[in-house]
Formats: structure tokens, C-alpha cells, sequence
């Protein structure tokens, strides 16, 4: 005997399509090419969520959420735009997908929940963010005296050895 459940109208979020540049750098903005879908028989507001992730698959725990946003949509909808969004300043450099997850936080019933996450059909690829030093000026030293300073810089892709030019 088959059964046959019958419920209430409800929409059905789908990310169909994730495009994204091949290239770019940590603390940057990267926009993104995405196509969220109403396949459902209502309408209603999608949340989303933006993650950089090292494969293809979903993890909460280990993928980095970079940005959010919503979008109302009624039956049958296609919603074709761009989002910008910063990637992390203090990631690591490397291959990462983008993906978005429809109603992260499960807020609204589906028609079906297993079909909330999409993922950028290429990988970008995240260089780490240029050198900047933070330290802006240096104290006073004495003529045949040691002299000694820690010095400060953020991104930079290795370890930094600082050396005197002249002087």
C-alpha cells in the first residue's frame, strides 16, 4: 500500500548555479555569481550563507563562513545577481570552492531540506594578503650602543627578516 503525504504550501530552495574569479587575495572583495531558485508551491525569504571550503562538500565546523544575505522570492522564481563579499584577511592561502547554503539556520519548513547547498563550479584560488607593517616610526638610536626593536607587519606569505640597508 502506498502512502501519499499531503502538506501545507511551502517553498523549496535551490542554488543552482556558483560562479566565481579564479584569483584572489586575503582581505580582498570578491564578487560572486550565484542563481538562487524558488522550486516550491509558496513563496518566502531566503537566507543564505557564504563559505570558503578546501573540497566540495559542507562543514560547518571546518568551512569559513565569509559572508550572508536574503532574498524574497515567490513560486517558481529565479533570482540571477552578484554578491560581494570580503574573504578572509587571516585564512590560509590556498584552493577554496565557495558555497552557499540556503536557510542556514533551518528557519523555514521546506518542500525539501537536502537541496540547500551549491558550490562554485571552479575553485579560487586565495593569495595571501600583501605586507603591511604596522610599526610607523622607530626609536632613537645611541652611536656604539646595541640596539634593539621588535617590528611589526601583518600578510606577507612567509616568515620576514628585517636587515639595515645603510646606516
Amino acid at each position: 500500500e502506498d502512502t501519499i503525504e499531503v502538506r501545507d504550501p511551502a517553498p523549496d530552495f535551490v542554488i543552482s548555479e556558483v560562479r566565481t574569479t579564479r584569483l584572489g587575495s586575503a582581505g580582498e572583495s570578491v564578487r560572486l555569481q550565484r542563481i538562487l531558485e524558488n522550486q516550491g508551491n509558496a513563496a518566502g525569504t531566503m537566507a543564505y550563507g557564504i563559505y570558503l571550503s578546501t573540497d566540495r562538500s559542507f562543514d560547518l565546523m571546518s568551512d569559513r563562513m565569509i559572508g550572508m544575505g536574503s532574498q524574497q522570492l515567490v513560486t517558481g522564481q529565479i533570482d540571477n545577481n552578484i554578491d560581494t563579499v570580503r574573504n578572509a584577511s587571516d585564512g590560509t592561502a590556498g584552493a577554496y570552492f565557495i558555497v552557499y547554503v540556503a536557510d542556514p539556520d533551518a528557519q523555514v519548513g521546506e518542500l525539501d531540506e537536502t537541496n540547500n547547498v551549491g558550490f562554485s563550479t571552479n575553485a579560487i584560488n586565495i593569495e595571501a594578503a600583501s605586507l603591511t607593517i604596522l610599526s610607523q616610526a622607530l626609536p632613537l638610536g645611541t652611536i656604539d650602543l646595541p640596539y634593539d626593536f621588535i617590528l611589526a607587519a601583518v600578510g606577507g606569505s612567509a616568515s620576514l627578516t628585517w636587515s639595515i640597508s645603510m646606516g
